[in-house]
């Protein structure tokens, strides 16, 4: 009996470590599988990229604060439309009061009239009738013609949100730029790595044949050519370091434009910069197109007729201002007695209410016409301002317009060389293990490749970054175009 119990004993506590142990490797198999999800990298192109950049922007945010502001100054313009109430209501202690009456005289005066005495029936020597009262007063004025007061300054508020509106198509213009930039770059960077890489094969293949070849006693090659392969290497793994360190701050600053969590990771869907030239308009096209959609001269532009505007109404101040009111107050008084008479009125215990027709006109001695003069000014500010503005932007679409030319011809003149030099690596190579050649002719070789190869990946991201500023300075992204 005793044997069975412990072999009972035996295989419950086997039992129970294999379940400790079960579940033990459970719970690591999940936090390595959680580990690696967090882990996971996105892959992101250029549109997500863009697409994050504006929905995290803080500068956007910024932006659409000055709009709520612009908002408000219409509404307020607006609101000039409207009638105006003001109300004031007072409380405070006053004397109780009763009617008084009129005691005539029996006796005929002078000219054959009674003579008459108001007499008061309140003692003024009580001093302890003392209550309360209420008053309140309202007016109510509504605008009927100003010469424009009101409507110009209307006009110039709704002008003022439609430039302060532009304002966030110009952020959302340059986020879009610099998004596109960062990516390029760090795509460029990627393919400086690779490049790098190529070369350093290329370097290592011919400094393994040499190191053969000296062991095996051949007089083609010398000790010399060792030194000559490692010194023109170090040159290409200085440039691959650069590279990688690029990228890093590259990839840093795209994370952070674009609001990326800083505990997660993403890679470019590109491997490689686009090539391929894009069907270019004529330049004066562009100029028209940028002209027409650029926020800055649309901003201008509403900015310099909200001035205009503006103008107006100061000029509309040096007329008066004609207005229906409305005026009414109620008082009451529970200790003095009421005394309905329209010639004698009493503050304490009344009401009424009646409207006018009213005019108001503000006159003064230059001040008015000293702020019309300085709304000219700044109109006229302005609008050597915009003109400034027509002709910097046209000077600007002209450069980018030339760059990508000129950056697209480098494209293709360095690719054909990058090829041409590569090609003179393989016949270097093939003719050195026949014996015809020499470590010199592969080593220039390699210089050369590696020199055209940078000159194009340099001319290929100056391509697709004037492209960018090109579709910039034209505001494509106004229609959607990124």
């Amino acid at each position: 009996m005793q044997g069975n119990s412990r072999c009972h004993t035996l295989v419950f506590r086997t039992l129970f470590l294999f379940i400790v142990l079960f579940l033990a490797l459970g719970c690591q198999a999940h936090a390595a599988s959680k580990n690696e999800a967090q882990k996971k990298v996105e892959t992101l192109n250029l549109k997500q990229l863009i697409d994050l950049a504006l929905k995290n922007s803080p500068d956007l945010a910024a932006v659409s604060a000055g709009i709520k502001v612009a908002e408000s100054k219409v509404k307020q313009a607006r609101g000039g439309y409207y009638p105006q109430l003001d109300v004031e209501g007072v409380v405070g202690p006053v004397n109780d009061a009763e009617k008084p009456y009129v005691e005539v005289d029996p006796t005929l005066g002078p000219n054959g009239k009674y003579i008459g005495e108001i007499v008061e029936e309140t003692p003024t020597d009580e001093y302890h009738g003392v209550n309360i009262f209420g008053r309140l007063e309202l007016t109510i004025a509504q605008p009927i013609f100003t010469f424009g007061k009101i409507s110009n300054r209307y006009k110039a508020a709704l002008e003022g949100l439609r430039a302060a509106k532009s304002e966030i198509d110009k952020k959302k213009g340059e986020i879009i730029l610099r998004v596109k930039e960062l990516y390029y770059a760090l795509v460029l960077s990627n393919m400086g790595t690779e490049a790098a890489d190529e070369s350093d094969d290329f370097f290592a293949d011919i400094y393994n044949k040499v190191k053969k070849l000296l062991k095996l006693g051949s007089t083609n090659v010398t000790s010399t050519d060792l030194y000559k392969i490692e010194a023109y290497r170090a040159a290409t793994k200085q440039f691959k370091s650069k590279a990688q360190r690029g990228g890093k701050v590259t990839y840093e600053a795209l994370k952070k434009l674009i609001g990326y969590p800083p505990d997660k990771d993403f890679r470019l869907d590109a491997k490689e910069l686009p090539t391929k030239l894009p069907s270019l308009k004529e330049k004066e096209k562009f100029i028209e197109e940028a002209l027409a959609n650029r926020p800055e001269f649309i901003q201008l532009k509403k900015s310099l007729s909200a001035k205009k505007y503006m103008i107006s109404a100061k000029r509309a101040d040096l007329f008066p201002s004609f207005f229906l009111l409305v005026k009414g107050s109620f008082a009451d008084a529970p200790g003095r007695e009421e005394w309905d008479d329209p010639y004698i009125d009493d503050k304490y215990h009344s009401a009424d209410i009646g409207f006018v027709l009213g005019g108001n006109w503000h006159l003064d001695w230059g001040i008015s016409t000293a702020k019309i003069d300085k709304e000219r000014a700044e109109y006229e500010s302005l609008t050597n301002t915009l003109l400034a503005a027509k002709r910097d932007i046209a000077l600007q679409v002209m450069k980018y317009y030339q760059d990508v030319l000129k950056a697209y011809e480098g494209v293709q003149a360095y690719e054909k060389a990058a090829i041409a030099a590569r090609k003179w690596i393989i016949a270097a190579i093939s003719n050195f293990d026949m014996g015809l050649g020499n470590v010199n002719d592969i080593i220039m070789a390699i210089e050369k490749y590696s020199e055209n190869r940078g000159e194009y990946l340099s001319s290929l991201y100056d391509f697709n970054t004037s492209l960018a500023r090109l579709s910039f300075a034209v505001a494509e992204y106004r229609k959607g175009v990124q």
